[in-house]
């Protein structure tokens, strides 16, 4: 029996930016790719962030100020509606 704790679905989505970045810690990793291969609904969100890099490619801090403020406002009330939706 393992002693690392499994990753909940809330947890992979709050860490997938982190997982695509490679900046998880190996345990975190393990655990995310873990999650990953055992929930589907978990592989399409991965799925649909990497497709969301391809197709816009990686934004850098200064490229914020490029994007349209209505166009920002829209895509932030998107997330939190979608972060706050019971799962």
């Amino acid at each position: 029996m393992s002693t690392v704790e499994e990753m909940a679905c809330n947890e992979l989505v709050e860490r997938v930016t982190e997982y695509l970045d490679a900046a998880l810690a190996e345990t975190d990793r393990t655990r995310f790719e873990d999650h990953v291969s055992e929930c589907p609904g978990c592989c399409e969100i991965l799925e649909q962030f990497r497709g969301v890099i391809r197709a816009t490619g990686r934004l850098k801090p200064g490229d914020v100020a490029t994007v349209d403020p209505a166009t920002r406002d829209q895509l932030l009330a998107v997330f939190r509606d979608w972060r706050s939706a019971p799962r």
